[in-house]
């Protein structure tokens, strides 16, 4: 885990186990632009470190979340003084998780781990209308960003 301070911001869920959405996808974007350009403005670089944007890799909405998130950028912005960048300028790292059961494992951590065994969990998997497959695919991922 990375050390938190009082500087940095924490969602932790976009989504509750049940499929209820804590934040809309407009919501969550229109976070990342507050903080951004508040950083941007500060004199800081921009490094984003989130399994949330993990939703990239879902087939029918990846690529346009991501072409929003990079819309955000304080260099697509009117309103940031001196936002010198280019999305050339981006970096993506992507983590592959060998075994994929940590991964898994991982996820269970992030939504339900409170409520539920990992046994539990892992036997009713598929029946999971809300469960996004798609988060144990890194190279799906990392073809995603390079699109």
């Amino acid at each position: 885990h990375l050390p938190i301070d009082k500087e940095t911001i924490v969602i932790k869920c976009m989504v509750f186990p049940n499929g209820t959405q804590i934040y809309s996808v407009d919501q969550y974007l229109a976070f990342y632009e507050k903080e951004f350009h508040r950083q941007w403005v500060d004199g800081r670089g921009l490094v984003t470190a989130s399994e949330a944007l993990d939703m990239i890799g879902e087939s029918k909405k990846g690529s346009r979340v991501l072409k929003r998130v990079v819309a955000q950028l304080p260099w697509h912005s009117n309103t940031v003084p001196a936002a010198d960048g280019s999305d050339s300028d981006i970096t993506a790292v992507v983590a592959y998780r060998s075994p994929r059961s940590k991964h898994l494992e991982s996820l269970w951590h992030q939504c339900c781990m409170d409520k539920e065994s990992f046994e539990h969990y892992l036997i009713h998997l598929n029946d999971r209308s809300w469960f996004p497959v798609y988060y144990l695919d890194s190279l799906n991922l990392a073809n995603q960003f390079l699109k």
